[in-house]
């Protein structure tokens, strides 16, 4: 039997796989997509974080670097680096699937199917890249995998999901919240059991070794992280550069207390039809707390709680165009089964996966001005516990009735209603939506150069891209190592093998602000002021005004700038 739900299994996953890869040729690498790798292209060239890179995003940079520094290697150059690292981040995210299938079939095979299948079909905003976005999820979801481990390696594997959990800090700082919470919560539990003369069991993922093995894994990688860092910089330069990386215009500072605020009347109230149904919800889950029967009334609580959550669940897909959105709903059900279960494994799943993504999601709105897409995002962590979690409560449930063939039937049918409309409303956006673009079938021309070769984009598109690019081959007239781009298009920093001279690729517009912000650069590293700015701007007010501040000269202006000493 287990040989044949395997092979099921290796079917399913494997026409999903192939669906992922022949995705990976559509749409053009976005200013987004392009901006994730201009970090890692920026510290192969020698640059450091922090003094060197303004963006509030740069750490996660130092995970993409190995597959940058290949590529290059490789290919002499970085050709065709847009299909190449959406190539590598489904595969990176194939094999994070299989690795939660295997370690969760034991517990509930169709739970651990439906799992895995929708971890690798979402991406956050169906941008194929490891960015801060998608790594934090993977290495969310690969740390919770890590340390449910048990047998002979578990401790190696403890380590490791530190180590991946670290890696998730780097892509959202905030999380150190979530180890804060962890630490405390284990050492009160050690605490009120030896004051009870109790002793936490070994398979408890609040055991003590987990938790010193799982901090051994997080303190290697900070220190493996602070090296790296202090390698490029000075504590002295990285601490001068501070205020200025929090002088992001796209990011101001806001209070926790109004970002909270702003978590709940966004989860609350997403859609229209949003705030009836999580009313309901939630009067119920009230009603579920104060019931102290509710366990005999398991059955009540689960219809209705499905039911509304296959309401918000259509909400949610027919009113928010990301497939973001349809990462939160499924995890309503959660907070009932953790109530109403009597199985340890359960509790321990929620408290592996669904808790820590419930609590990201806040982190990354902490961080984030992208509001609910945000936290849908990273809330998808919290979907692979909640499907887990959904499979073994209804093999509970129907084991209560096993008598009943009709009560068998209703509550398999709201299982698999739950389980396929989540993967069919995945796979339709997944398949449907490519990011800035209005649809699929627009992406007819195939780019045969540069970093986005191998993509089929819209005929606009690839038109634009090529005169950009011809724009680009003038700059090799002048002479000079080091450029700075007063554009949007972040992608040219990848387009010539030149030196990044701005604090970021990612100038947040190239306005007043951005250019005090590049003088306060240049001020701090005046090694980084650019032989070359070449400017596409509309607007010429903001290239008279680089002039004016930094004493450039304009050589061309034929529908760009191209501005040297």
């Amino acid at each position: 039997m287990k040989y044949k739900e395997d092979l099921l299994f290796s079917f399913l996953f494997l026409v999903t796989a192939v669906f992922l890869f022949w995705k990976c040729r559509y749409g053009i690498g976005n200013i987004d997509e392009s901006f994730y790798l201009t970090v890692p292209y920026r510290l192969l060239q020698g640059d450091g974080l922090f003094v060197h890179e303004w963006h509030l995003s740069q750490m996660a940079g130092v995970l993409t670097m190995p597959f940058l520094w290949i590529f290059t290697s490789l290919n002499h150059g970085t050709d065709g680096i847009i299909l190449a690292m959406r190539i590598f981040t489904t595969c990176v995210q194939c094999f994070i699937g299989i690795m939660l299938y295997l370690r969760m079939r034991k517990y509930h095979w169709m739970g651990a199917v439906c799992a895995s299948l929708c971890f690798v079909l979402y991406i956050p905003f169906g941008i194929m890249a490891l960015s801060y976005n998608s790594m934090g999820i993977m290495l969310m979801v690969l740390s919770g995998i890590l340390i449910l481990s048990e047998g002979r390696k578990k401790r190696f594997l403890y380590v490791g999901a530190g180590l991946c959990f670290a890696g998730a800090v780097l892509c959202c700082p905030y999380l150190v919240l979530v180890y804060i919470l962890y630490s405390c919560t284990v050492l009160i539990r050690t605490i009120l059991c030896k004051k009870k003369q109790e002793q936490v069991q070994d398979d408890s993922i609040w055991s003590m070794e987990r938790w010193i093995f799982f901090t051994l894994g997080t303190v290697i990688a900070a220190l493996l992280f602070t090296i790296f860092v202090l390698s490029r910089a000075s504590l002295e330069k990285i601490l001068l550069a501070f205020s200025q990386i929090m002088n992001d215009p796209e990011h101001p500072p806001v209070s926790l207390t109004a970002k909270l605020i702003s978590y709940l009347k966004w989860t609350y109230g997403a859609t229209s039809r949003a705030p009836s149904i999580n009313s309901v919800l939630l009067a119920l889950l009230a009603v579920c707390i104060l019931d102290a029967k509710r366990k005999n009334h398991k059955e009540i609580y689960f219809v209705i709680t499905a039911i509304c959550t296959i309401m918000l669940m259509f909400s949610h897909y027919q009113q928010i165009d990301y497939i973001n959105a349809v990462m939160w709903p499924v995890n309503m059900l959660a907070l009932f089964i953790v109530l109403l279960t009597e199985e340890k494994r359960i509790k321990d799943i929620f408290y592996c996966f669904w808790l820590p993504g419930i609590l990201y999601s806040y982190c990354l709105h902490l961080t984030s001005n992208q509001t609910i897409l945000a936290i849908c995002s990273a809330s998808s962590v919290a979907v692979v516990g909640t499907v887990m979690m959904l499979g073994m409560f209804v093999k509970e449930l129907l084991i209560m009735h096993e008598q009943s063939k009709l009560f068998e039937r209703c509550i398999f049918f709201l299982l698999c209603a739950v389980f396929c409309l989540q993967l069919w409303i995945q796979a339709d956006l997944r398949y449907r939506s490519v990011f800035w673009e209005n649809s699929m079938e627009e992406q007819t021309e195939l780019m045969e150069e540069g970093i986005q070769k191998g993509l089929f984009v819209t005929p606009y598109r690839k038109e634009v891209y090529e005169k950009a690019l011809d724009n680009l081959r003038e700059i090799e007239k002048y002479n000079g190592n080091k450029v700075l781009y007063l554009s949007e298009n972040t992608w040219y920093y990848l387009a010539k093998d030149y030196e990044m001279a701005t604090y970021s690729a990612w100038l947040s517009g190239v306005n007043e602000h951005s250019l005090n912000r590049l003088q306060a650069y240049y001020e701090l590293s005046p090694d980084k002021l650019p032989d070359i700015v070449y400017a596409d701007l509309e607007s010429e007010e903001m290239v008279r005004l680089f002039v004016q501040m930094f004493e450039y000269e304009i050589r061309e202006n034929e529908g760009r700038w191209i501005l040297t000493k």
